[in-house]
């Protein structure tokens, strides 16, 4: 009845078998050897009807030693060594980003055997370059290390040592072993025969101190520097204390299902089997999914491939991804496909829709009713106005408006005029209106309610405007042309005019055909956000109805969501930050029609009463990213059963863009580990107004670029300075800027 340890004779299939269940507080690896060989060898004895004697050895007298060890000059030197290796706060190494606050050790395990050519390899390997088996198998852990922690200068991991180093100890059942926290320093231009070789002389300096107990390392370290962490996340055991014995036998080594640390890899090579048997004991919450463990075992084995044919390869020359992951990189984690729309520019779209439904109501502002053919015929005469100023493909026009229906016109009267809309606020500063016109070299606005007086600009009043000339405008434009003109918000100096031609646009809207979005959009951001852009031409290019709001109902929070409920919104726009406002302030009960809420313009943080809401009324929300300069390019749907756990991600890229996360030196970052986001495909804008200094450092070439094998990929590179990791599952996980 021991809760130390359980012994079991079985009859299994015509074959004997002893399930041994030790205890590690009375047990180790190595203990379990000498039981098994003592097994094996009385066994053997019984049957050859042999007398014995039964070997013992006192544990007690390791104790002993034990404390007089902590009572000697022996013990202060040890201290001493492990004091000069800790001389800064040390930095953990993580085994995986973004992991923190481990409620429970429980763990599962994943084995795997290494091929019998790659383990023949190795070893014929460490025997040309006189080196152990672990010592290989250490170096592609802390390579792997190395390459998701960049930032380490020092990497770390648990190392259990033997701890026997007298006669006595290694014919002595029970707990001897001790973990020494392995900490080694190296970078990515070692040779990586010199990095084994390195790793070898600091086995020897550590082994020399093996007796130091791990806990009081951690002690000291909280005494000095009140470091509350683990030193590491990963410990490596190199198994091979073998069962000696006569009869044939095989062992299998079973977890208990717990693990002090996130990972523990296990090299098995007790059988002399000649292969090598790679077990891996993960915590569960750490990598709720085995396939990230699965993931993570491939790439030390392509490590391991690496180095042992490396020919005096550098640690920088090695990749961490397997080729099968850089393909599933590049090509599964996207979806490049063209339609009838690819060539299309978005007044062409809006043009065929009014021609379907030209009775349909298309915008609604202040209760009046505008219809497809209405603003279609006005937009027709803005456009042939432009057209007789001289307005051509390209040419850009500043729209500074006061919302209403005037707003979409001057919009789409410009881009049917073959020219490209520059939206103003006309709530903005006469100087920085005034600096936006002229970097656009604007000589046409087009104004609605706004009775400033700007410098050398000729305006064309909308509301007093005559609308004579109704008739068809033709198309003049590619889809390559100049479609809008957004200007950033000028926070890190002046202001850039972010240009954007038509594929971006036209390729977000038209796969919003596969969300049921119903028939009410609402439109309340303001216009020189590229957001007003969205909400306009979701409505307009699928044939839905626009709901415009004044410019001050966003102040009222009851009067917002009076709006949406009484229009019977069934999709709207907003930032998480002004939801979370709104519904702090009034309480709904319900949503009235509302089916689908687009988040985008910052992080996706929602309070507990928003999430139970949105579940409460079975409301969608659709978590967009996109800087300005490629407009929105992933985008995660959670639908209401998922609000209760939601997992924050910025989705997964959107058709026919590629959302590349790159290290320094432009490689892949394997998924997990971090880096900068990088945007190419169809929604990359064409770069700053004026400002090709600006647009040759942001924009960059594609080195992952091939026409024939993915003709969406996109030549071009937009640097975003967001930093972001990929997940198992191709969704990405925004971390903030650098």
């Amino acid at each position: 009845n021991s809760k130390l340890y359980h012994f079991y004779n079985c009859w299994i299939h015509g074959k004997t078998a002893v399930f041994v269940i030790l205890s590690h507080l009375i047990a180790d690896g190595w203990t379990l050897s000498l039981v098994c060989s003592r097994i094996s060898a009385y066994i053997r004895q019984i049957l050859n009807n042999e007398c014995f004697e039964i070997e013992e050895q006192d544990y007690r007298r390791h104790i002993e030693d034990e404390i007089r060890y902590r009572n000697s000059e022996k013990y202060q030197k040890d201290q001493q060594f492990f004091e000069s290796i800790y001389e800064e706060v040390p930095k953990q190494t993580r085994i995986k980003n973004g992991h923190s606050g481990i409620k429970t050790p429980a763990s599962k395990r994943y084995e795997r055997k290494l091929e019998s050519r790659d383990a023949a390899d190795i070893r014929s390997y460490c025997k040309t370059h006189q080196l152990t088996p672990a010592v290989i198998f250490e170096a592609a852990m802390l390579i792997y290390l190395q390459k998701m922690n960049p930032q380490n200068k020092v990497f770390t991991f648990g190392m259990p040592v033997l701890n026997r180093t007298k006669l006595y100890e290694k014919r002595c059942a029970g707990m001897f072993i001790s973990t020494v926290p392995f900490a080694i320093s190296f970078s990515d231009e070692m040779k990586i025969i010199d990095f084994l070789k390195l790793i070898t002389m600091t086995h020897t300096k550590y082994f020399r101190h093996q007796q130091y107990p791990y806990h009081d390392i951690l002690g000291n370290l909280r005494k000095k520097y009140g470091f509350g962490e683990r030193l590491y996340d990963v410990m490596i055991s190199y198994q091979n204390a073998q069962v000696s014995s006569e009869i044939p036998f095989t062992t299998k080594w079973y977890s208990n299902g717990y693990s002090e640390v996130p990972l523990e890899m296990h090299i098995d090579d007790r059988d002399r089997t000649g292969n090598f048997q790679l077990t891996f004991d993960y915590q569960k919450e750490v990598f709720p999914e085995e396939s990230e463990v699965v993931l993570l075992c491939e790439r030390i084995i392509w490590l391991l491939q690496q180095m042992i044919h490396s020919d005096g390869k550098s640690i920088a020359a090695l990749s961490i991804m397997p080729p099968y992951e850089e393909h599933r990189i590049l090509h599964d984690f996207h979806k490049f496909f063209t339609d009838r729309y690819a060539s299309k520019c978005v007044h062409e779209i809006f043009m065929a829709q009014a021609e379907r439904t030209p009775e349909a109501a298309a915008v609604i502002y202040e209760g009046k009713v505008y219809t497809y053919r209405q603003i279609d015929e006005m937009s027709n005469a803005i456009a042939h106005e432009l057209k007789n100023r001289g307005i051509t493909a390209n040419c850009v026009v500043p729209v500074i408006a006061h919302r209403s229906h005037y707003v979409i016109v001057a919009m789409l009267g410009v881009l049917k005029a073959g020219g490209a809309y520059l939206p103003i606020d006309p709530e903005y500063p006469k100087d920085r209106i005034n600096y936006m016109i002229s970097e656009a070299g604007a000589d046409y606005i087009l104004t609605y309610h706004d009775d400033a007086v700007y410098d050398n600009i000729q305006r064309i009043d909308l509301e007093s405007f005559s609308y004579e000339d109704l008739s068809s405008v033709p198309s003049v434009n590619k889809k390559e042309d100049l479609c809008y003109v957004i200007f950033t918000s000028g926070s890190t100096g002046k202001p850039k005019g972010v240009t954007m031609h038509h594929r971006p646009l036209v390729n977000l809207i038209m796969r919003k055909q596969k969300i049921s979005l119903g028939e009410n959009i609402s439109s309340t951001t303001t216009i020189s956000f590229d957001v007003f852009t969205q909400e306009v031409f979701t409505a307009l290019l699928l044939g839905k109805t626009l709901y415009l709001s004044d410019d001050r109902l966003k102040e009222n929070p009851r009067k917002f969501f009076d709006f949406i409920k009484q229009n019977k919104i069934h999709s709207m726009f907003c930032t998480p930050s002004y939801f979370n406002y709104v519904m702090s302030h009034i309480h709904p009960s319900d949503a009235g029609e509302l089916k689908n809420i687009f988040f985008a313009g910052e992080a996706l943080v929602l309070s507990d009463l928003c999430i139970e809401w949105l579940r409460k009324n079975q409301v969608c929300i659709i978590n967009q990213y996109g800087p300005s300069e490629t407009h929105v390019v992933t985008e995660r749907i959670y639908e209401p059963v998922e609000l209760a756990h939601m997992d924050v991600t910025i989705g997964k890229p959107i058709v026919n863009v590629q959302a590349l996360i790159l290290d320094e030196q432009m490689n892949l970052c394997p998924v997990g580990g971090d880096g900068e986001l990088y945007i190419a495909g169809e929604n990359v804008g064409k770069g700053y107004l004026n400002h090709p200094e600006l647009t040759n450092e942001r924009f960059k070439i594609n080195p992952f670029y091939t026409e024939k094998d993915v003709p969406y990929m996109g030549k071009i590179l937009y640097q975003t300075g967001d930093i972001a990791r990929y997940r198992a599952d191709g969704n990405i996980e925004y971390l903030g800027r650098i």
